[in-house]
Parts: C-alpha cells; sequence; structure tokens
C-alpha cells in the first residue's frame, strides 16, 4: 500500500513538473510573441503587457515621371533649322548652364546586363529589390503585401537603422522599376514600407513589409491579374516581331531597328493618361512622352541582350528652358553612348524627317550629347544612383 501511495506521489509530481515547465514555456512564447494566443488565455493580453506600433511611409512621393522636352524642328530643303538657328553648329542660347560634372557620380563600367542600379545598392537594398522581384506576379493584385518578416530586426534595433532602412527602401523599389520596364501596371507612389514594431516585457521585435497603405497599388486602369496578363501578352507579340526583325543582325543594327521603329510608330501626346508614360502607351496606344519612348527602347533592347539603362535629367527646348526628361544609355563595344529616341522623333513644323534630324541624339558620345543634356542623380526625393561613364566620342 505504502508502495502504490508513492508511486502515485511521484506520479503528481512529475505531472506536475511537466505542467509547470509547459506552462512556462507557453508564457514565454506568448509573452515573446512566438505563437499567436487567443485573447482570453493570452497572459500578455490580460496584464495589458503588449504594446504595438505600425508605422507606414511613402518615401517614394517624390518620383517625378518625366514628360517629353518638346523638340521643334522646321525643315527647308535640305538645311535642317533649329527653331531659326543652325542646327549643325548647336548654337543653343542657354546651354552654358548645364553643369555635368561626373567627377562622384560615375558608376564602374561593369555591364551587368538588366542589373546596373542594383549593382549599386547595399545589402539592404538588394534584399528589398530581391523579394519585389521574385513577387512580382503576385503584386499583379495591387493589394499583395510582400512580407519582408523579420529580416531588418537586427538593422531596426541599431542606431540609425530605421534612416538606413528607409534609404535601402527608396534605392531598392527605384531600382526595382528603373531595370524593369514591363511594370507598367504599378504605380510607384502608390507603394509604402511599413514597418510594425512590437513592444514586449522581454524585448522589441521589428517586422517590415511593403504594400499599399490603403486601397490598390495599380495604376488607374488596371484591375486584376486577367486583365494585366492579357495586355503584357499583347506587349510581348509586338515585341517578339520587332526581335525578329533583328534576327541575325548586328549589336548596332539591332539598336538602330528598335530606335527607327519608335520613332516611326509613336506619336508625342502629354495629357492625363498615365500610359503615355509606359511601355503601353509607346508600342500599344502609339502616344507617349520622353519616359514612354525610353522604357519601349529598353524593354525591346533586354530582350535582345543588349544592355540599356534609363537616365533621368534635364535638358533645354525650343524655348531654352531647361525641362525634366528621360532618354538612354546603350552599351556597345565595350562602351557607354547616348540616344534620345524622343528627340529623334521632333515635332516638324514643315518639311520632312531627314536622316540628319532622325539620328540627331543616336549613339552619341559625352562631348556632344552634354551640350544639351545634363544628368539627375536623384530619381525620387533621397536617392543617388550613378550613371555610366559615356564615350567622349560619337560611336
Amino acid at each position: 500500500m505504502k508502495r502504490i501511495f508513492e508511486n502515485i506521489l511521484t506520479f503528481i509530481i512529475i505531472t506536475l513538473i511537466v505542467l509547470v515547465i509547459a506552462v512556462v514555456i507557453y508564457i514565454g512564447l506568448d509573452i515573446g510573441g512566438i505563437i499567436e494566443v487567443p485573447d482570453r488565455v493570452s497572459l500578455v493580453k490580460i496584464l495589458n503587457l503588449d504594446k504595438k506600433i505600425v508605422q507606414a511611409t511613402n518615401t517614394i512621393n517624390e518620383y517625378k515621371e518625366r514628360k517629353k522636352s518638346e523638340k521643334v524642328f522646321v525643315n527647308t530643303n535640305a538645311e535642317a533649322v533649329f527653331d531659326g538657328v543652325d542646327y549643325i553648329n548647336k548654337v543653343y542660347e542657354g546651354f552654358d548652364s548645364l553643369d555635368n560634372s561626373k567627377v562622384e557620380n560615375v558608376a564602374p563600367n561593369v555591364v551587368t546586363h538588366n542589373k546596373f542600379y542594383y549593382s549599386q545598392l547595399d545589402s539592404y537594398g538588394k534584399k528589398i529589390y530581391d523579394k519585389l522581384e521574385s513577387n512580382t506576379e503576385n503584386m499583379k493584385d495591387g493589394l499583395f503585401k510582400v512580407d519582408y518578416k523579420y529580416d531588418f530586426d537586427d538593422l531596426l534595433h541599431t542606431e540609425n537603422g530605421s534612416t538606413v532602412l528607409d534609404n535601402a527602401y527608396k534605392h531598392g523599389v527605384c531600382a526595382y522599376f528603373l531595370e524593369n520596364p514591363d511594370l507598367f501596371y504599378l504605380n510607384i507612389n502608390k507603394l509604402c514600407i511599413t514597418t510594425k514594431k512590437t513592444i514586449l516585457p522581454i524585448f522589441t521585435s521589428y517586422q517590415v513589409s511593403i504594400g499599399a497603405e490603403e486601397g490598390s497599388y495599380l495604376q488607374s486602369g488596371y484591375i486584376d491579374k486577367v486583365q494585366i496578363n492579357n495586355t503584357k501578352s499583347t506587349l510581348d507579340s509586338i515585341k517578339a516581331q520587332i526581335v525578329d526583325a533583328c534576327k541575325d543582325k548586328t549589336d548596332y543594327d539591332k539598336v538602330k531597328i528598335v530606335h527607327d521603329y519608335l520613332v516611326d510608330t509613336i506619336e508625342y501626346e502629354q495629357n492625363d493618361d498615365n500610359n503615355t508614360y509606359n511601355i503601353y502607351g509607346a508600342l500599344v496606344n502609339k502616344k507617349a512622352v520622353c519616359e514612354g519612348y525610353s522604357r519601349a527602347f529598353k524593354y525591346i533592347l533586354d530582350d535582345l541582350g543588349i544592355a540599356t539603362v534609363l537616365v533621368y535629367g534635364e535638358a533645354i527646348n525650343t524655348n531654352g528652358e531647361r525641362e525634366s526628361h528621360t532618354w538612354n544609355y546603350v552599351y556597345l563595344k565595350d562602351n557607354w553612348y547616348a540616344v534620345d529616341v524622343t528627340w529623334d522623333d521632333p515635332i516638324l513644323r514643315k518639311g520632312t524627317m531627314t536622316d540628319e534630324i532622325k539620328y540627331s541624339y543616336f549613339l552619341k558620345g559625352s562631348d556632344e550629347f552634354f551640350v544639351d543634356h545634363v544628368e539627375s542623380y536623384q530619381i525620387a526625393e533621397g536617392t543617388n544612383f550613378k550613371y555610366p561613364e559615356l564615350c567622349k566620342t560619337n560611336y
């Protein structure tokens, strides 16, 4: 009888120890926020031990889409005249005010196809970019949140960690849009980074995600994945026809074929339609501003395996005024050259297009191109991307 009593007592003691250990583990997991516990049995909730702070910041709201700097030509007989000024000599009033100092803002001339801006990101910016890229398909619904979970937890526990993350977000998202012109359906200004800060008795944690602060981050006019995929199929079909025309051609000829196609088919139109800034406006509607021209140029050349980057800056219009503008740099024969498809498709007051006009800004070196173009390294507020260093002479 005594032995039975001892066995029962031992069993009770062991059971109590196990229960105590389980409860301690349970409380630890609850307080630590490691497991989701129903509010009615959560010690954290019962004792009101937790505090959650959600911070949402749209750090790309200063991203500026570039409109076309209007270029007007008067073509009389065989001589091209630029607004009454001799075009060949390029005597443009006001160009001396342009500053193209590139000493501290030149990126290494290392060609990583479609990853030129990505290569300039720090490890945190690359993590932002990589997760966005891997979720490109999911983001077509406009509501999907790209969840980084605790990827930046260690960073946000350091001094100035939030500043570093904010900088990484700006550069990572901008690089993602710069290098993927087929993201015509996303509105970069509607994206924001959200940091969820959870303060608990034993530690503080940070969870990060990217999505829309409210509503959808799709461009107006786009509603779902089906519509976007159908539109993308149309664009890919147009691109395939152009790429097919480049079969067995030299890289120079490929660039020229794409350039000529865009010049011959796109009509400049500046209106409230967001598509004028993207490849849909350029290739389907055949109406675009400079950003639409430039993104279409890159979209096709990317498929041809020719390194091409978007460049943002300012140029001098026919009135001698500086305006925001977008163009491209292309890598051929171990050098970078400038191509401004938009300005090779000017508004003609009279006469017809000549080759002299059509190739005025085709594969130009810095000595000639920077007469009326100036780079801007700040694509969005707080960003500082570098551009390839152009060859000094024309191709």
